[in-house]
């Protein structure tokens, strides 16, 4: 019991830091969207 739940603790971690990863990836993405389609209609305002 004691060897599986290490296992399965490791593997949530992992799965932890896979997700953070592939957030901060996405969210690294979803800033470059925001800064080219906010700049032209801070320019229209």
């Amino acid at each position: 019991l004691a060897f599986s739940s290490t296992a399965v603790a490791a593997l949530r971690l992992n799965q932890q830091t896979a997700l953070q990863r592939q957030a901060e990836a996405s969210n690294i993405g979803m800033g470059e969207k925001r800064k080219r389609q906010s700049s032209p209609s801070v320019s229209n305002v």
